[in-house]
């Protein structure tokens, strides 16, 4: 019987992992402990729910539905937006605090849900009760503890995997969506070279610093307000039918109409280049949020937002668009 402190790392560096019963007990998520499942998965056919990442004593799977990451418990405790392709290298991750679970495809958060009691004990990795996988996994991780988004990043980054997900679509996001994030730009000025997201011919970058939606095209929507490098700004897009929404530090700050496909496939470039400087509090939806809902991810008024300070830890509480005390 095999136990975790914190961290237990199957990890081939002569070849990927194929499918194994490991009849053996690799970790516990419970309801009362924090727990992160990880792995890079590259499946050879059409992904279904045959093709699992972690299969649990209790008949649970992490697999992928119809190509759709889902953690299934007898039914979907948490499922992903966003597919994985076939014959592409893919890292998936569930992060479980409490009930409060939430999937990872490639570092982004594509999907949350709750579990309000329940174990998950690992004992099969690349199995499902619906099958095995056709494929194999690389950099099998189990935490006893929940990730955050910038430690689930940085397994991606730190991967010996050359990954080409980077050109594949993480989700489509061809209907209502909201793409936001906070940024600190050290370029002075910002640039369009400082891209947000990038998705296939468009991308959200800083326009002689305003933020601005390019659809490959022309300016979808432009904000009438600029940000200042090294000053930390929450930036917002969101659209409901073909309506374009442009939200800076919770302000409504410039409206817009599109009805093309955002095929979103990069955070923290854009068509002319990467972004210089950080990025923290991403949020991706397939629906618009409301005004009142981006003040508040933005941390406007009384709710006072943190930032990242490095990647230990944050600083704050802070008022909108302040920099990160030393």
């Amino acid at each position: 019987m095999r136990s975790f402190n914190d961290e237990h790392n199957d990890r081939s560096s002569a070849a990927a992992i194929r499918p194994l019963g490991l009849g053996a007990f690799l970790g516990s998520l419970s309801a009362l402990l924090r727990g992160t499942l990880a792995s890079w998965i590259k499946t050879n056919g059409t992904p279904s729910n045959s093709d699992g990442l972690f299969h649990s004593r209790e008949g649970y799977d992490l697999n992928l539905y119809n190509g759709f990451p889902r953690l299934y418990i007898g039914s979907d405790a948490v499922t992903s937006i966003a597919p994985v392709n076939s014959g592409v290298w893919t890292h998936i991750a569930v992060a479980r605090s409490g009930k409060d679970l939430a999937i990872y495809v490639n570092g982004l958060k594509t999907g949350s849900g709750a579990w309000e009691a329940g174990t998950f004990t690992v004992d099969g990795v690349g199995k499902t009760a619906a099958g095995g996988l056709n494929g194999a996994l690389d950099e099998v991780r189990v935490y006893k503890r929940s990730l955050s988004a910038l430690e689930i990043n940085n397994l991606i980054q730190s991967s010996a995997i050359q990954s080409n997900t980077k050109t594949t679509p993480i989700v489509a996001l061809d209907k209502d969506f909201t793409l936001a994030a906070r940024t600190l730009i050290t370029r002075t000025p910002p640039t369009n070279a400082d891209g947000l997201f990038r998705g296939g011919a468009a991308d959200l970058n800083f326009y002689g610093g305003a933020p601005r939606l390019y659809n490959g095209i022309t300016d979808a929507v432009v904000s009438n307000t600029t940000v200042s490098p090294n000053k930390w700004a929450h930036v917002a897009v969101t659209r409901s039918s073909k309506k374009l929404t442009m939200y800076l530090n919770g302000v409504q700050t410039g409206t817009g109409t599109w009805d093309g496909t955002f095929a979103l496939d990069q955070i923290g470039s854009g068509l002319a280049g990467q972004l210089q400087g950080t990025i923290a509090a991403v949020d991706i939806e397939t629906r618009a949020l409301s005004s009142a809902e981006v003040k508040a991810a933005a941390g406007v008024g009384s709710n006072a937002f943190y930032v990242p300070q490095d990647s230990s830890g944050t600083c704050g509480p802070k008022t909108q668009n302040g920099a990160c005390p030393k």
